[in-house]
């Protein structure tokens, strides 16, 4: 509304009721906006060239963030048809949310493909058959159909958290069907050249359950910790991840072997000698014992030094989120933001929400003065671009019902002329700054700022300026989206790191339990935990920030790089008891279980790494350290780890020497 007075008169109308065709009249429209600050940088900016229409969404329950995406689509729709006469952009937090998933889903539609692909091809040099090519491929779609479709049956969304779902399930789902199939192949020569016909598919599975069961378990329990999250889409991850993985392995001790058996897959002669000694996997892999063997000390002293320059580059680590620079500058959703921005102003809102029991508590001096006083302060942070209250309402009237005098742009002195002045006004658009009790109110504060770290630094500032003048307004809270950004990026750190070190304290303990030896139990930490403290060294080091995206990864990685240590360390205890040698032991344990967990690793450190390819921040950093997660993983399982099991010795259960 616009309100005129002149003399006795006072109107209450809209600043258009019908365009004007003349320029006077459109002039005159023009200097009432931009001297009335309810409009300016509201909805006009201080040069009049830009203008905006503010759009409030009413929540839909039960129907997720469908309703956003879908409302945007229908605005984009309405303005396409006028593109080529006005210059248009969408912005504020829903459609920086909105940008954000479909940025991430776009990636995911790109790059899924490209690792099924990357994956189809190095299993096809290992294995160089087509048809064993494709089982552990038919196994991770059987698996991903069950995982999805579970998610769907909850009711839950693809969304920011949920979308790494596949890439997640697929990185996990790959590893019990190579290490099914390459110790398979590998029983089949054995057998062979011992002339026995028993079922090598058979012996591989018997051999094989225990440790794929130990497996998926711990890796269950890394992301089910997830569930602990406050967060609902962290806590639909850790759950469908969790339960996909069983799905797995199922999968791969049922469906897998019987189509194998069915079409005779795994039968005949294969182009690949699986036979130890041969192939330059084979190779590398002995060379890499012959490392061990002869410079275990030097591993574990460069290993050290690894863990301290990781300490360091830790201590340099920032936790920050800003949305916005999870987009290109290029970006549509940056380029609506900065315009936004610079013409008009920032699309951070908060609401600073006051409500009193007393009756007309906000029509009394002193609450107009205290929310007056609210206004000075936030008007002197710097990050603060628009402050609105009831307050510009009341100094608005008070000015017209003055021949439009300025120096009476100020509050009334009594509660009564208060009253007389709603009394004329009306109420129609005050119903978003004040109940009809005028009991409740609203100060509504935009931003230009982005950073989660400088906005909750705004909003501490607001919350000890109202905890210091409480008296006059009472029960202060600040709400809205941007407080809802801050405290939840809060949250998503702070309980990712919570629940990896629960993930981690379980994952341990079960190993303990497994092995029965507290030695072993404390050697299987350092390959977990290692590759995890060199991520996060790295990204001090070349300061990536820990946000709400890049501190998932260490909560993915632990449920995976759990996996080949397991293998690994089962593998070892079984050939210290036949062998009685620690070094024998190694070199078998590496003939046995090195090229599965070579290749597994090596195809999700490429899988991984084509993500890094991404435009789009959040999807690039999560490639990228998923990738280094699988290379560190790679080096600590069988390197580092047979070098501590070379020189320290543990004891495994069953073994006396």
């Amino acid at each position: 509304n616009n309100i005129t007075g002149m003399d006795e008169d006072f109107i209450v109308e809209k600043l258009i009721e019908n365009i004007p065709s003349d320029a006077r009249s459109i002039a005159k429209i023009k200097q009432t906006a931009l001297n009335n600050p309810l409009y300016l940088k509201n909805i006009i900016s201080p040069d009049a060239k830009a203008t905006a229409i503010l759009i409030e969404l009413t929540h839909i329950k039960g129907g997720a963030d469908a309703y956003k995406k879908e409302t945007l689509e229908a605005i984009d729709q309405i303005l396409q048809k006028h593109k080529n006469q006005q210059e248009f952009h969408i912005s504020g937090l829903t459609a920086i949310e909105s940008f954000f998933a479909l940025y991430m889903q776009e990636d995911l539609k790109t790059f899924l493909p490209l690792m099924l692909i990357l994956i189809s091809i190095i299993l096809y040099i290992n294995f160089r058959s087509l048809k064993i090519m494709l089982l552990p491929l038919l196994a991770i779609g059987v698996s991903l159909n069950f995982s999805m479709a579970l998610l769907y049956l909850l009711g839950y969304s693809i969304n920011n958290v949920t979308t790494i779902i596949p890439p997640v399930l697929m990185a996990i789902m790959i590893a019990d069907s190579l290490h099914l199939l390459s110790e398979s192949l590998a029983n089949k020569q054995k057998l062979k050249d011992a002339k026995t016909e028993e079922p090598f598919l058979a012996r591989t599975m018997n051999h094989l359950f225990y440790p794929c069961l130990l497996t998926t378990v711990t890796t269950a329990v890394g992301f089910l910790s997830l569930t602990t999250s406050r967060i609902p889409p962290v806590k639909e991850l850790g759950l469908i991840v969790g339960v996909g993985v069983f799905f797995a392995l199922l999968v791969t001790f049922t469906f897998l072997p019987a189509v194998a058996k069915q079409f005779s897959l795994l039968e005949g002669k294969t182009n690949r000698p699986q036979k130890q000694g041969r192939g330059a996997l084979n190779t590398l892999l002995r060379k890499i014992g012959d490392l061990n063997s002869r410079h275990a000390h030097a591993v574990l002293f460069m290993s050290v030094l690894w863990v301290g320059l990781s300490v360091w580059g830790i201590s340099k680590i920032q936790v920050e989120t800003s949305v916005i620079e999870y987009f290109k500058k290029t970006s549509p959703i940056y380029t609506a933001t900065s315009f936004v921005e610079k013409h008009l102003s920032g699309v951070h809102p908060v609401n600073i929400s006051l409500r009193s029991d007393q009756y007309e508590y906000f029509k009394s001096p002193k609450a107009l003065k205290a929310i007056e006083d609210l206004t000075t302060f936030l008007e002197t942070i710097p990050e603060v671009d628009k402050v609105t209250s009831v307050n510009h309402y009341i100094k608005d009237i008070n000015q017209s019902l003055h021949n439009e005098d300025p120096a009476f742009y100020a509050l009334p002195e009594t509660q009564s002329q208060v009253s007389q002045y709603l009394l004329l006004y009306g109420r129609d658009d005050l119903d978003d700054f004040v109940d009809s009790h005028w009991q409740w109110t609203t100060v509504r504060v935009r931003m230009k700022e982005h950073s989660t770290i400088k906005l909750k630094s705004v909003l501490n500032k607001m919350e000890q300026y109202l905890k210091t003048h409480a008296r006059h307004l009472p029960n202060a809270r600040l709400l809205g989206q941007t407080v809802l950004e801050v405290e939840t990026n809060n949250t998503v750190t702070d309980g990712q790191i919570k629940s990896l070190g629960l993930a981690m304290a379980l994952i341990f303990v079960m190993m303990f339990l497994v092995f029965r030896s507290v030695p072993v139990g404390l050697v299987s930490i350092v390959p977990n935990a290692l590759p995890i403290l060199v991520n996060f060294g790295v990204m001090g080091w070349l300061g990536i920030r820990l946000d709400s995206a890049t501190s998932m990864i260490a909560a993915v990685g632990i449920g995976i790089v759990v996996d080949d240590t397991i293998h690994y360390l089962h593998s070892y205890g079984q050939e210290l008891k036949k062998t009685g040698n620690y070094q024998e032991a190694m070199y078998n344990s590496l003939a046995i279980k090195g090229r599965p967990i070579f290749l597994t690793s090596i195809i999700l450190f490429f899988g991984f790494g084509v993500i890094a390819f991404s435009q789009f921040v959040p999807t690039r950093s999560f490639g990228a350290l998923s990738a280094l997660l699988m290379f560190n993983a790679l080096i600590a399982d069988l390197i580092i780890l047979p070098c501590i099991l070379l020189v320290f010795k543990p004891k495994f259960q069953g073994h006396t020497s």
